[in-house]
This record gives C-alpha cells, structure tokens and sequence, in this order.
C-alpha cells in the first residue's frame, strides 16, 4: 500500500506501449463535432440569417472530409505497427 505522500503510477502493458498514443488520439470525436457543426449550419431554424452559403458549405465538407481521412490514419497507423511488430517475433 503506496505511502500517502507518495504518486501511485500505473505502468501500462507492454502491448500499450507498443501502440502508442497515436491510438487514443486519433480516436479523437473532433470530426463528429464539425459534422455536426456544418448540419446546423444549413439549418436556418438554427442559424437564422447567418446560414452559410453552398460555397461554404463544400469548403466546411471538404475539410471534414479531409478530416475524417486523417483521424482514420491516425488511427490505423498504430494498429498496423503493432501487428506487424508482433508477427515478426512469431
């Protein structure tokens, strides 16, 4: 039992390590939220008379778009290391 001046650390697994935290971060829900965001954009319920424009609306689905793409690989790129990393011992 850890003294009560003293920082219990968790010490994650091996496995963990080997992932990396691009795994957590590329999780991330940052592309939901700008989904969202440009549904109610559009909405003019919601936005009254600020609603944007199509040309802004292809700008905001481009980059949530580019988004999108770039969680994924933040996502995968840690998962494929790992596996091929553990089926190289094997």
């Amino acid at each position: 039992m850890p003294d009560k001046n003293e920082t219990l650390v968790v010490q994650p697994t091996s496995w963990l390590k080997k992932l990396g935290p691009g795994l957590f971060t590329g999780a991330a829900d940052d592309d939901l939220i700008m989904a969202l965001m440009m549904m109610m954009a559009v909405r003019p319920e919601i936005m009254g008379r600020f609603v944007i424009s199509t040309r802004l609306q292809i700008l905001g689905w481009l980059g949530t778009a580019v988004m999108l793409v770039v969680v994924l690989a933040m996502f995968l790129t840690p998962l494929i290391s790992f596996f091929t990393m553990t089926g190289a011992k094997n």
